[in-house]
C-alpha cells in the first residue's frame, strides 16, 4: 500500500476509528494522535514501512544537504575567525612598531601611553591566537590518542582478515563473513569498529533486523568516540522504527540530540525530532524529497 504525506492523516483516521470500533472506550482522538505521530516518526526516519509506494531516502535527501551546508558554514566560520586573530596580531604589532620609532624618535604626535596600549593589544592579541591553536593541536592529538587507546593500534590501511570477510560476503556467504569478523575481533578486542560491520550484514544481507539491534546494543555499550558512538546509535535507532519499538527509537533520538548534538548524527537526530513535533514542517520536506528521486 502507498502512502504519501497527504494520506497520513486520512490513513491515522482510519486507524482509530478501527480501535475505537474495537474499543469504544478508548479515546478517538488520542489514537489518532498516536497514529500520526507514528507516521510522522517513519517517514522522518525513512522507515519504509508504512508503504511500498512511500519514497522518501534515509533520513531526507533534503535534511543531509542542509546538515553538510551547516558543517561547512561552521568550517568557514572557525577558518574566518582565525584569520580574524592572525590580523588582529599583525595590526596590533605594525601599530606598536610605528609607534615605537616616533618615540624613539621623538617625532610629532608621538605618544609612549599610545605605544604600551598598542604592545598590550598585541600581546593579548598573540595570546588569543595560541589558546586557539593549542586547542586544535591538543583536540587533534586527543581524538588520535583516544582511536589508538579505543581501538588498539592508531587507524592504518586496509586489515587483510576484514578484506577477506567482505570478499567471502560478496560471494553470498554472509554467515562465513560475520564468523571471520568475529574472530578477528577476538584476536584484537580494542577493534570494536568491527561490531558495526557484522549488524550491517544482518542488516542487509540476512535482513534480521533483530540480530543487527543486538549487535548494535552491544557496541554501544563500550566506550567510543562521540561521532562513532552516535553513528551506531542513530542506526540502532532506526532498527528500533523498523521493529515498532518506537518508544526506544525516540528516547535514543532525544540522548543524541541532548548528549551528541555536536556530531553530524546528533544533529540529524534533533532535524528528525524537530520534523515530528512540526508535522507540517516534515511533510513538506518529504514531498521535496519525493520530487528529488
Amino acid at each position: 500500500m502507498a502512502l504519501s504525506a497527504h494520506d497520513a492523516p486520512l490513513y491515522a483516521a482510519r486507524t482509530a476509528h478501527r480501535a475505537t470500533s474495537l474499543s469504544p472506550e478508548l479515546d478517538a482522538s488520542a489514537l489518532s494522535a498516536l497514529a500520526y505521530n507514528y507516521i510522522r516518526l517513519q517517514m522522518v526516519l525513512g522507515f519504509g514501512s508504512i508503504g511500498a509506494g512511500l519514497n522518501v531516502p534515509q533520513f531526507g535527501t533534503k535534511t543531509s544537504h542542509k546538515l553538510d551546508v551547516q558543517s561547512g558554514m561552521k568550517g568557514i566560520a572557525k577558518t574566518a575567525a582565525y584569520i580574524a586573530a592572525a590580523a588582529l596580531v599583525g595590526v596590533f604589532a605594525y601599530l606598536f612598531v610605528h609607534e615605537q620609532g616616533l618615540v624613539v624618535h621623538q617625532g610629532a604626535g608621538a605618544s609612549r601611553a599610545r605605544m604600551q596600549v598598542y604592545v598590550c593589544l598585541f600581546v593579548l592579541s598573540l595570546i588569543g591566537l595560541l589558546v586557539i591553536c593549542a586547542y586544535e593541536v591538543t583536540k587533534f592529538f586527543r581524538d588520535r590518542a583516544e582511536k589508538w587507546i579505543l581501538q588498539g593500534r592508531a587507524p592504518t590501511g586496509p586489515v587483510p582478515e576484514l578484506e577477506e570477510a567482505e570478499r567471502i560476503r560478496a560471494s553470498g556467504r554472509p554467515l562465513d563473513a560475520i564468523g571471520l569478523i568475529r574472530e578477528y575481533l577476538q584476536t584484537h578486542p580494542y577493534e570494536l569498529h568491527v561490531m558495526s560491520r557484522i549488524a550491517e550484514i544482518y542488516r542487509y544481507d540476512l535482513n534480521n533486523d533483530l540480530a543487527a539491534a543486538l549487535e548494535y546494543e552491544e557496541l554501544l555499550k563500550h566506550k567510543l568516540p562521540d561521532d562513532e558512538w552516535a553513528w551506531a546509535a542513530l542506526h540502532l535507532a532506526k532498527l528500533y522504527g523498523r521493529r515498532r519499538e518506537l518508544d526506544k527509537s525516540v528516547a535514543l533520538l532525544e540522548r543524541l540530540d541532548t548528549e551528541y548534538g555536536h556530531t553530524v548524527a546528533g544533529r540529524r537526530a534533533k532535524k528528525a525530532m524537530e520534523q515530528m513535533r512540526n508535522p507540517g514542517d516534515g511533510a513538506g520536506e518529504a514531498e521535496e524529497a519525493e520530487d528529488e528521486t
